[in-house]
């Protein structure tokens, strides 16, 4: 596996991690959690997408970044409609007036760990 690819699988652990830290502190900081999880996400979607050399433009956007999958990957391409949630988390939660709340965190992990169980053994 080439170092970039490394690069991104080892960067989105790694936000997977400080999400599942966070949680088993029961840290409120639950906007945070989430969007350790869209990048988890983002990061893995990119890995394949650099392994399969598919170019593909800097965004947060992981329904455009699962669009670009060839169809080879057809479960992943199969939780499109629970990973669209996470969209939201890339940007806007992180600001004041969105509310992110401890629901949205249960459902966040959820979608991560579906989303892993149909990615995994591409990686």
């Amino acid at each position: 596996m080439n170092e970039l690819i490394n690069d991104w699988i080892l960067r989105a652990t790694n936000d997977l991690k400080v999400a599942e830290l966070l949680v088993a502190e029961e840290n409120e900081a639950y906007e945070i959690i989430c969007f350790h999880c869209q990048q988890y996400v983002e990061k893995i979607l990119k890995s394949i997408l650099t392994k399969e050399q598919i170019v593909f433009p800097r965004t947060h956007d992981l329904v455009l970044l699962i669009n670009l999958l060839p169809d080879q990957y057809i479960e992943a391409k199969d939780v499109i409609g629970k990973i669209v949630v996470l969209n939201e988390y890339a940007v806007s939660a992180r600001y004041p007036g969105e509310i992110v709340d401890k629901d949205d965190v249960v459902e966040s992990l959820e979608i991560v760990h579906l989303f892993k169980d149909s990615i995994y053994k591409y990686l």
